[in-house]
């Protein structure tokens, strides 16, 4: 009698906690949209040089007035459109255009300061 018992209370367990409800827990969530880090960049101005690695900004305004951002596959590359944002690449930039850097990691405070980009947007 005590063995049916407990067969019953696991059988109950077992139906309380399995099934399928029909959704997939580990669905794929939509990607969060692309938006620089949630604080002011440490370096706003035109691009003075470019390379396929680094952009640089001498005129610039914000806690580095200028900067010179090495960029890899870990560093965002956006562009603005009025309050969103969306995907570039260093090939977009030119020149000239005005971007907005935000570095991560060490900074050489060196003229001008050495660091790589954990951001660049342009627009």
């Amino acid at each position: 009698m005590r063995l049916v018992a407990v067969s019953v209370v696991v059988a109950a367990l077992l139906v309380a906690c399995g099934g399928d409800d029909g959704e997939d827990v580990r669905a794929e969530r939509p990607a969060a949209a692309p938006a620089p880090p949630d604080r002011a960049p440490d370096c706003a101005g035109p691009v003075s040089l470019m390379t396929d690695t680094e952009v640089r900004i001498d005129d610039g305004t914000g806690v580095l007035t200028a900067v010179q951002a090495r960029v890899d596959e870990a560093t965002d590359v956006l562009r603005r459109s009025g309050n969103d944002y969306a995907a570039a690449s260093l090939d977009d930039v030119r020149i000239g255009d005005r971007v907005e850097v935000w570095v991560d990691g060490p900074v050489a405070e060196s003229h001008p300061a050495q660091a790589h980009a954990q951001a660049v947007v342009l627009g």
